[in-house]
């Protein structure tokens, strides 16, 4: 008896790629950051130099202008990037199964990886939301302000 579903080609690839998205992105959360931060001493060191000239230049009347810094290439930002293409791609694949009326099984994993990726992705921001107001609420606390009449 024949099947009426096509061999699972753009599942299983979809599938490959989430989960391969997904230990990328859960690595690169506990494994930390690829390059070193810029210190904050230094950029707020440059900013107010700038800052100065800036207000120097205008005070003589001149035109000021930006000094360029040489952009690097951030790996941080390219392996979020290259995760959420991955992501992207995982979940077209899965689409495009359904949509051949392949394999159900691997279409539907490579939606469910890409997606649990993105849910990843958004609950991380949000818990770094939360530690953000948690910190500022105890700042505030303990500068004493009470936020009352």
């Amino acid at each position: 008896m024949e099947s009426s579903t096509k061999p699972g080609t753009f599942g299983v690839s979809g599938s490959v790629i989430g989960l391969l998205a997904l230990i990328v992105a859960v690595l690169h959360f506990y494994l930390g950051p690829i390059a070193d931060p810029e210190r904050v001493e230094i950029f707020i060191a440059e900013k107010t130099v700038n800052i100065k000239n800036a207000i120097s230049a205008k005070l003589k009347g001149e035109e000021y202008a930006v000094p360029e810094r040489p952009t690097a290439i951030d790996p941080d930002l390219l392996v979020v990037r290259g995760t959420m293409m991955a992501v992207l791609l995982a979940l077209s694949f899965g689409v495009f199964g359904f949509l051949r009326k392949e394999e159900h099984l691997p279409s539907g994993l490579a939606l469910g990886l890409g997606g649990a990726t993105v849910v990843f992705s958004i609950s991380i921001a949000i818990a770094g939301i939360f530690v953000a107001i948690i910190i500022i609420a105890a700042i505030v606390g303990a500068l004493g302000f009470d936020g009352g009449v």
